[in-house]
């Protein structure tokens, strides 16, 4: 079956419904068109229409990073996974690839300054969202606790939709879309770790961790950038009636 959802007035979307069944865990990556279709967009060279698309995206994308963040906490994922010895150096089994705080800080220091900017800051959003994808969907799979496998399946279902939101906003912009990255990023002894379950859930708990870390970043930076544009938009109409 398919459906056709009008994301606003420079996007549509065609999707094939799953009949409830998830986009990932198959051959394909779900974070290889992760919103299910091809994403069609008409040409914007106004730089009015830009700057709406990039306040309305500010909005959605932060809506998006708090649901996000909602779900560790509503699952208490933190809990759930932390069975290892804290004591073992779970630096020694999370791939070094995976991002962390330190990739936004940057941001959080330059901002969501102006449309020169806020193209390049949602490409490395989108990449680093992508090498989420390909530590969770392994997670998943490994997991064999019927209540944390639920769980992390939730977590990478409203990853997939932030993911989303973040490419119709870089084609609304006229940017495009990084490259999708292999599941070959993850190598083998990362993934299988010796056949160690406490190796496995130390990675798993770090992995978790940075991405933790990494909603509260961003979150902060659109928190922010929604601040300075309602600032801007409420000095725009004052000067208006001047």
């Amino acid at each position: 079956m398919w459906k056709l959802i009008c994301c606003s007035t420079l996007i549509t979307i065609v999707i094939k419904t799953t009949g409830g069944n998830p986009l990932w865990g198959n051959s394909v990556p779900f974070w290889k068109n992760p919103c299910g279709g091809i994403i069609h967009v008409s040409s914007v060279n106004n730089v009015e229409d830009l700057k709406e698309v990039q306040v309305r995206s500010i909005r959605k994308i932060r809506q998006q990073l708090k649901l996000s963040q909602l779900q560790i906490v509503h699952y208490n994922i933190d809990n759930l996974l932390i069975d290892a010895q804290r004591a073992l150096d779970r630096e020694n089994y999370i791939p070094n690839w995976i991002p962390d705080i330190s990739s936004v800080e940057p941001i959080m220091e330059e901002g969501i300054q102006s449309l020169s900017n806020y193209p390049d800051q949602l490409t490395d959003m989108h990449t680093d969202l992508q090498k989420f994808s390909i530590a969770f969907e392994q997670v998943w799979l490994d997991e064999t606790d019927n209540v944390k496998k639920q769980a992390m399946a939730n977590l990478i279902e409203y990853l997939r939709e932030l993911l989303c939101e973040v490419e119709n906003t870089l084609v609304s912009l006229g940017e495009i879309i990084p490259e999708v990255l292999p599941r070959s990023l993850m190598t083998p002894s990362e993934r299988e770790l010796h056949g160690s379950y406490t190796f496995r859930v130390i990675r798993d708990n770090g992995i978790l961790l940075k991405y933790k870390e990494f909603l509260n970043a961003w979150i902060s930076v659109f928190r922010q950038a929604r601040f300075n544009s309602e600032f801007q938009e409420r000095r725009r109409k004052r000067a208006v009636f001047v």
